[in-house]
């Protein structure tokens, strides 16, 4: 799915759902950005000598740094997917709103954890009447789906489900198909 930002407008403070560009990088580059940060907390760490307070509140930073970078950060052979993420955070789903939603789904790699986020409107979400359907600028099938029959079984499905307008925002990624192996 290709979402339309600008339909979400203003973020929502400690909202569980998180927004956010996805960053390509090598092996190596990863593991360099991670080496630079613990070597900063360390070298900040030996620089203050915080408190025991404080190290809590430090190695909770660290920890949600680390947790959010890993997850919009792929392989630099991604890059030109310009993918953006949404991603659920759990701890800030207080009001449990969308725990309601987390499902899964079975794959080739096995269960893999999924938030059904519905197109109807998602409730106390925000103040406006969100729904997922204008959010969606385009439906993009993997390069394992190129085939005509493929897109015409989508549109159907979607059209079927009533929702005809998505249907109109099926796409073929022009991305080359990769086998699992050569990623």
């Amino acid at each position: 799915l290709v979402f339309d930002t600008k339909e979400l407008g203003a973020s929502i403070p400690d909202h569980p759902l998180v927004l956010g560009k996805v960053n390509y990088m090598s092996e190596a580059s990863y593991k360099a950005w991670v080496d630079s940060l613990l070597d900063q907390m360390v070298s900040k760490w030996q620089e203050l000598e915080p408190s025991n307070s404080q190290i809590s509140i430090i190695t909770y930073v660290l920890a949600t740094r680390l947790i959010q970078n890993s997850l919009f950060t792929k392989h630099e052979g991604f890059f030109e997917e310009r993918e953006w993420r949404i991603v659920y955070r759990a701890d800030a789903d207080k009001k449990q709103i969308l725990s309601p939603m987390l499902s899964y789904s079975i794959g080739p790699s096995g269960a893999s954890p999924r938030l059904k986020l519905p197109l109807a409107s998602i409730p106390r979400l925000s103040n406006a009447a969100l729904t997922l359907e204008p959010l969606i600028d385009r439906i993009l099938l993997g390069p394992g789906l190129r085939t005509a029959v493929s897109v015409h079984a989508i549109r159907r499905l979607i059209e079927q489900s009533g929702h005809a307008t998505l249907a109109e925002k099926v796409y073929v990624s022009q991305t080359p198909y990769r086998s699992r192996g050569n990623a």
